[in-house]
């Protein structure tokens, strides 16, 4: 039954660092869409969700079949329910990346983002896809420290830009950004019980 958890457990990290791996991609699709008006990029974020919100199914499905096999240990019992909570975090990011690829969408043909702001968009998609992507390292190597080390700092600064739209993606981005370091931040809790003051977006 021992090893019955263990395979359960390792198989739910797996399916956790793929729901944040899509959420990354989606995001990534996302930007493209909104910096490039590419609307086949925004259509690949809706694939990428649906396929998301299945493994939150499948996630919560695994959870409930282990609690179900006998008592978990304190230990298990912690990861299962950070994995509920992971689960969810990696959803929300792929749900951040629907809500930019329909202001790609609702602009197309033209581009969503002033020319002025690219750059500045640009950045926080590379910030925030880089910490998705680190997700998926930290929950496949299972390295606390990195999810420390990598997943500190903010997202830049809090400024809202004129435009309404722009605001919108900027804060979809911070917020992306919030849910990696939170998936971080339980990932480490998990492992030595001590949560790390990760920096979010206020």
């Amino acid at each position: 039954m021992t090893s019955a958890i263990g395979d359960g457990l390792a198989a739910l990290t797996f399916q956790l660092a793929e729901m944040s791996a899509m959420a990354s991609q989606a995001m990534e699709h996302a930007t493209r869409a909104l910096l490039g008006a590419d609307i086949e990029a925004a259509k690949a974020v809706t694939a990428l969700h649906e396929h998301t919100v299945a493994m939150r199914a499948s996630a919560d499905e695994t959870t409930f079949l282990l609690l179900a096999l006998q008592p978990p240990s304190a230990a298990n019992l912690r990861q299962i329910v950070n994995a509920i909570r992971i689960a969810g975090d990696a959803e929300r990011m792929s749900e951040l990346a629907v809500r930019v690829a329909e202001i790609a969408r609702r602009r197309h043909p033209q581009h969503a983002v002033p020319a002025e702001l690219s750059g500045y968009v640009a950045e926080l998609s590379s910030t925030a896809i880089g910490l998705g992507r680190t997700i998926q390292e930290v929950l496949v190597s299972r390295e606390p420290g990195l999810a420390a080390r990598r997943c500190s700092g903010s997202n830049g600064s809090n400024n809202s830009p004129p435009d309404d739209d722009a605001t919108r993606i900027v804060q979809c981005y911070q917020g992306f950004a919030d849910h990696a370091r939170h998936i971080a931040g339980r990932f480490v809790f998990q492992t030595n019980g001590h949560r790390p003051l990760l920096a979010t977006t206020k």
